[in-house]
């Protein structure tokens, strides 16, 4: 089972008995948590076109690959961080 993108963890997190992680993390975090979800769909989106697709857009003829840079990959790191940071904090609270 996967556990990508804010409806898998939100799911899954629910069964651990967090009502809703990424409100929860939102606040802890200091973050917006429209742009907390918004930002992590993005780059679970991306990790899809990558693994499945060979990071091709197949939308165009002939399919075109996709460029990434240094910058949208420090952000996805940055923020998968704190996410997990955030996660751990409230474990351990419990």
């Amino acid at each position: 089972r996967s556990f990508e993108g804010t409806k898998n963890i939100t799911e899954f997190m629910r069964l651990l008995g967090y009502k809703d992680i990424f409100h929860n993390v939102a606040k802890e975090a200091k973050m917006n948590e429209e742009d907390l979800r918004t930002d992590l769909d993005r780059y679970t989106d991306r990790r899809h076109a990558i693994a499945h697709r060979g990071d091709y857009d197949l939308s165009q003829n002939p399919p075109k690959e996709q460029v990434i840079t240094k910058k949208e990959a420090m952000q996805c790191i940055r923020l998968v961080t704190k996410i997990a940071k955030h996660i751990n904090t409230l474990g351990e609270k419990l």
